[in-house]
Parts: C-alpha cells; structure tokens; sequence
C-alpha cells in the first residue's frame, strides 16, 4: 500500500479533516490532497509530523498488514475509543499510585 493511501486510512480513522493535517504541514490542503491520493510524494519530515501529531508509529504508514485495524470505519472507531478509554484507566490508575506516593512522603 502507498504511504498516501496510508495516511488517508489514518486520518479518516482518527476523524481528523485534511485540512486539519494541511495545517500541521503549513501547505494547502488541495496540496494535501494530492499526497494522500499519492500524487505527489511527502517529505520525510512532514511524514514525522503527521505521526507526531496522529500519535502514529512513522512504521505504520509502511504497513501493509492492516488485520488487526478493522475493516470498517465505524469498527476502527469504537477500537480506537476501546484502546483511549483503556489508555484512560491506566493513567487513573497511575495518578492514584502517586497520589498515595505523596500522602505517604508526607506523614514521614
């Protein structure tokens, strides 16, 4: 799969607008568009930017295994949302570990 093509099927999935990633680049977003249809190639330093700012592993944009994304856009959604409520537990989890941390720094 073309790195265009792959990082339109990760905007989408991210419900994030090509004109808010255009943004991020500092291009137009017809220009933008023509990388996501792969006519035009991307700038190795605007592909870190669009993993930066997507929180996506550069490596997945060279995916050409996508079986564990589901197929389906509303899938994709609920997993992402699964994976960020989960994401949301551990970091409860951990403000609580160093709330105690603290109480007991405290008493000592």
């Amino acid at each position: 799969m073309k790195i265009g093509t792959q990082i339109r099927k990760i905007r989408i999935c991210l419900g994030i607008k090509q004109d808010e990633l255009a943004a991020v680049l500092d291009v137009s977003q017809s220009y933008f568009s023509k990388i996501e249809s792969n006519r035009t190639r991307i700038y190795v330093d605007d592909l870190v930017k669009i993993a930066e700012y997507t929180n996506t592993p550069v490596a997945e944009f060279f995916s050409t295994d996508n079986s564990e994304m589901p197929v389906n856009e509303t899938a994709r959604r609920e997993k992402i949302l699964q994976l960020l409520a989960e994401q949301n537990r551990y970091l409860q989890l951990l403000m609580q570990a160093q709330n105690q941390y603290k109480d007991k720094q405290e008493m000592l």
